[in-house]
């Protein structure tokens, strides 16, 4: 687990990642900035001996949240001034409310000094025994604070206060969290549960001893309580999740549903966190710095796809990444980009935003380690068919053959084979626009193929081969409605398109394809999903020896057969006609 925590500021962030800190801060116009610390105390915890880093917490995470509130309002104020010398809108907000707290702690003071004793003894009466009379002091205590709580839950600034809290826990929480607007751990949430935990064991406790001795001893008696609260709510963020709607009774108090800009501020602090983490020696972000902090684009980039549906991680990386033209990893290492970039970035987001893919907006994909182009005329190439590469590879090893890779497309699988082998290869496609593309990608990678125009084996006519590679359409024509729009809408139909049955071609190229192959030669495919028992059937006629393999993420993907040879084949023809 990493060590990091998220504390709610007044119109902003403070994230703790070990030895640096982030904060973030939204102005009066919505401009977030973002600066970064190096601190000398790293707040560690849950690594610590059990009840004694709760005690740690406390006092590390006391010092961090006022510490910040500080910076909060160092870095607030001189990115809100202005030449004048009147103070600043957010200055008079964070005076009103920070003189609302004082005066409500000398107000909590008088009430838990005088009132919980003369009114839960009113409420029980004498005839009650001394611990009856105690608990209902506790309980009138902990029915103060809650009021007075509850109180401050509908004081508009306060409220506000509590989005940012909110947007921490979300950002720290997992995505399947159900209550994922609520964490047991949360500074404020761990504050309120141990308070009303203290007074109500102090009360029942009710020592009756010196009056110079009782504050330390109840002091005493509070640290404890808060060691104690710190594990529980601990189990309940970790092991004992299905218990954790304990924690609605206390966590509702210091919680209100964050808008979009609070979630990206929270984000932004443990996205740039994250990143320290990562990487040490990371230059610290100041507000000096030219430029705008990555670490708020890229957390508004994951935010804007994840809304809309878009939840693979490497989406942002990819969009970022293919924009800056730099490998995926080094994005990590980036801290600021330029206004005209990230204008840029929002214009691209929009479009993916409308379903249109990454490799399609900038018409490239990277495929077995080479770069590929493709637009609406290809098929974009997937992962899962560098597993049909690599199948072939091991089959081709070191020897010279003559290959041919069918329903072509981009391409891609013929130029990942000829750059890895010193094999000829061939390719076909019926789309001449696919053909273009094809030949294109050839050159920018500097392989030579033979590339031919036609349907399957039309133009090879008596050519053979010693393999023969395929991944033909074969989505079944009644589910192509129902395909992702990045799919139905960016890749031509009739590369997707396998037939009523999505077997058409599968058909075909299992009565042709022994005509074109050299005597043992083979024949890989790829396959659709629940595809391989009906693929497998079709090559039984004139194929031996087939074998399946599975995808990444263990779908029968891979069809490998090899050609009957003619003995074989007549033996098994004669036998079928005595039959």
């Amino acid at each position: 687990m990493k060590n990091i925590d998220i504390f709610p500021m007044l119109s902003g962030n403070l994230c703790i990642a070990e030895k640096k800190a982030v904060l973030c801060f939204v102005s009066q116009k919505g401009v977030t900035s973002l600066k970064s610390y190096k601190l000398k105390n790293p707040l560690i915890h849950y690594k610590k001996i059990w009840f004694l880093r709760g005690l740690e917490y406390l006092i590390f995470a006391t010092y961090y949240f006022f510490w910040g509130l500080n910076q909060f309002f160092l870095f607030a104020n001189k990115n809100n001034s202005k030449k004048n010398k009147q103070y600043p809108i957010l200055f008079k907000k964070s005076f009103i409310i920070i003189f609302t707290i004082l005066l409500s702690f000398l107000l909590v003071l008088f009430l838990f000094g005088y009132l919980p004793a003369h009114l839960g003894f009113w409420i029980v009466g004498n005839n009650y025994s001394l611990f009856v009379k105690k608990l209902s002091i506790g309980l009138t205590k902990c029915l103060i604070f809650y009021i007075i709580l509850t109180a401050f839950y509908f004081v508009p600034s306060i409220k506000n206060f509590y989005k940012f809290n909110t947007a921490s826990n979300v950002a720290l929480n997992e995505k399947n969290d159900k209550l994922k607007y609520h964490r047991a751990t949360n500074f404020l949430n761990f504050m309120v549960f141990s308070l009303l935990l203290s007074y109500l064991v102090i009360s029942l406790i009710g020592l009756n001893i010196s009056a110079w001795l009782k504050p330390f001893a109840n002091l005493l008696i509070t640290l404890v309580c808060f060691s104690v609260s710190f594990e529980f709510l601990n189990l309940l963020d970790t092991k004992w999740r299905k218990f954790k709607n304990i924690i609605l009774f206390t966590s509702w108090l210091v919680t209100s549903k964050p808008a979009q800009t609070e979630l990206q501020t929270a984000r932004a602090v443990l996205c740039e966190g994250n990143l320290m983490i990562e990487n040490e020696n990371r230059e610290l972000i100041n507000e000096n710095s030219d430029g705008i902090a990555f670490s708020c684009v890229y957390s508004e980039i994951k935010d804007k796809l994840h809304s809309t549906g878009i939840n693979d991680k490497d989406e942002a990386d990819w969009l970022i990444a293919s924009y800056l033209n730099v490998p995926k990893y080094e994005i990590k290492f980036i801290n600021f980009i330029t206004m005209q970039q990230y204008k840029d970035l929002q214009n691209l987001l929009t479009r993916r935003l409308k379903s249109e893919p990454i490799a399609k907006i900038f018409e490239y994909t990277e495929f077995y380690g080479l770069k590929i182009k493709v637009n609406n005329d290809v098929l974009t190439p997937r992962q899962e068919t560098e597993i049909l590469v690599e199948k072939a590879l091991k089959i081709i090893g070191k020897e010279k053959l003559d290959i041919l890779d069918l329903c072509t497309g981009s391409g891609a699988v013929a130029i990942a084979l000829a750059k890895n082998t010193n094999s000829k290869i061939f390719a076909s496609d019926i789309s001449d626009k696919a053909l273009n593309k094809a030949k294109e990608n050839a050159l920018n990678n500097n392989v030579k193929i033979t590339f031919k125009q036609g349907d399957l084996f039309k133009s090879f006519k008596k050519k053979k081969f010693d393999i023969i590679v395929c991944n033909p359409p074969y989505i079944k024509t009644d589910d192509i409605k129902a395909l992702q729009k990045e799919v139905k809408n960016y890749d031509p139909i009739i590369s997707l398109d396998g037939g009523f049955d999505g077997l058409y071609f599968y058909k075909k190229i299992a009565k042709e394809a022994p005509k074109y192959l050299e005597e043992n030669g083979k024949l890989l495919l790829e396959i659709g999903i629940n595809q391989s028992r009906n693929v497998k059937k079709l090559l039984t006629e004139n194929f031996i020896n087939i074998k399946i393999s599975k995808d990444y993420n263990g779908i029968n993907r891979i069809i490998i057969a090899q050609k009957m040879p003619e003995k074989s084949k007549k033996r098994l023809f004669d036998k079928n006609k005595n039959k």
